[in-house]
């Protein structure tokens, strides 16, 4: 309903004063109101050194504290590993590719997904290039009759996997194409060849609960900036591969002290207190829209997803459903709007003008979006688009309303 709507919106400030319409979630979300003032409260009046002994210490470590306890509960990461924080996807899979150096050997592969973004490409190419390891790429799936593009060939990946693959690096969703890769199905596939499976959520993240415990996934990493939270990522790491690979922490640090072997520098404590504040916003979620709020976090959580999905349906389905019908427009992934198959990341090009035109002028109409290849420079690739063109995309997340999407249609006829 679009009074509910609207209660949504206003716990985000830009939101509920802008006469512009916000389609470049994927590349960070708002961040509500009660998450701000947390960041705000915590600098303000706790802005001390975490484990010193005092009170105002003990208080910010429990703060830290707390946010990883959530972030366990986001993950679903029950007894089975750890959550490690840092400044972003790009950096933690960075760090986690270097841990991996002293376990590649020469000719050991590494299996990696041309429709990824480079954050779970570039750092397994360095690490092939450190340790004479070979790079086998899974390819992109483009339909001959439909012209439709899905992010992973499952036969293809199949036969990509052996005994000598170490690594399989890929995305639970495109960051470019929206579609939902089935990540519990081909864990057990790279598990049969004992290979570790890292994946990248970030795509994935603000629009689904991840649930690591019921994949089996080895490591999962999303950028929190794009859950509606400050600009950090959290990664799980299981314990099995937890206990191979070591962080890269100062020398006195043990092994074995997780996180803290792998949070160089220390994680940002500020940014911690609006982890925390994210809870909140579930609970008034799920207020709005006459909900029982679970006691239980992770019921909480899965609730105010599911929540979240249904509050994007309608609009993803009707800007998919405008862009197919358009004449001049190719929709560049799959045209399908089921639920358990894509997100509300839909990308798209014109027949005849260039995507910076397309975008000039839904700027000039008040429509925040962008166009490029988004750190998908190996998917443009392969598309045969232009890196500095690329698509055009529009991402929506919950709190975007079908009047919205109504109004890009409208402006999309004109061009």
């Amino acid at each position: 309903e679009p009074s509910r709507l609207l209660s949504i919106r206003g716990h985000y400030d830009w939101l509920s004063e802008t006469d512009w319409v916000f389609m470049e979630n994927a590349g960070g979300s708002q961040m509500p109101r009660v998450v701000a003032n947390a960041i705000r409260n915590y600098m303000a009046n706790s802005y001390v050194q975490l484990s010193a002994g005092y009170e105002l210490s003990e208080y910010s470590t429990n703060v830290v504290n707390e946010a990883r306890s959530f972030l366990a509960s986001f993950f679903n990461s029950k007894d089975r590993g750890k959550v490690i924080m840092g400044p972003s996807t790009s950096q933690l899979l960075f760090n986690l590719a270097t841990a991996y150096t002293p376990h590649i050997q020469p000719n050991d592969e590494i299996i990696l997904s041309t429709a990824a973004h480079e954050a779970n490409v570039g750092p397994w190419v360095l690490l092939a290039q450190r340790t004479g390891a070979i790079i086998r790429w899974c390819d992109i799936s483009i339909d001959v009759d439909s012209s439709e593009v899905s992010t992973i060939h499952e036969e293809s990946l199949q036969s990509l996997l052996n005994e000598k693959t170490k690594i399989v690096a890929l995305p639970h969703v495109s960051n470019l194409l929206g579609e939902i890769i089935d990540v519990k199905k081909i864990a057990k596939m790279v598990h049969e060849h004992g290979a570790a499976l890292v994946v990248d959520g970030v795509a994935y993240a603000p629009h689904r609960a991840i649930d690591v415990a019921d994949w089996n996934v080895d490591w999962y990493v999303f950028s929190l900036y794009k859950v509606y939270c400050p600009h950090m990522a959290a990664m799980f790491g299981n314990n099995q591969e937890l206990s191979r690979v070591q962080g890269q922490n100062w020398f006195f640090i043990n092994n074995d002290d997780i996180p803290y072997k792998w949070e160089i520098g220390g994680v940002n404590h500020e940014g911690c207190a609006g982890i925390v504040a994210l809870k909140n916003y579930f609970i008034s979620i799920l207020k709005y829209l006459a909900k029982e709020v679970p006691e239980n976090e992770r019921q909480l959580i899965c609730d105010t997803f599911e929540a979240f999905s249904v509050l994007e349906q309608q609009p993803m389905e009707e800007l998919i459903r405008g862009i197919k019908e358009h004449p001049k427009l190719r929709l560049i992934g799959l045209s399908t709007v089921q639920t358990e198959r894509r997100v509300p990341t839909i990308s798209f090009v014109h027949s005849s003008i260039p995507c910076t035109e397309v975008v000039k002028q839904l700027h000039n109409a008040k429509i925040a979006c962008r166009n490029g290849h988004m750190y998908a420079a190996r998917l443009t690739d392969a598309l045969e688009f232009s890196r500095t063109q690329g698509v055009v995309r529009l991402s929506l997340v919950h709190y975007n309303s079908l009047q919205e999407v109504e109004r890009v249609l409208s402006i999309l006829q004109t061009i």
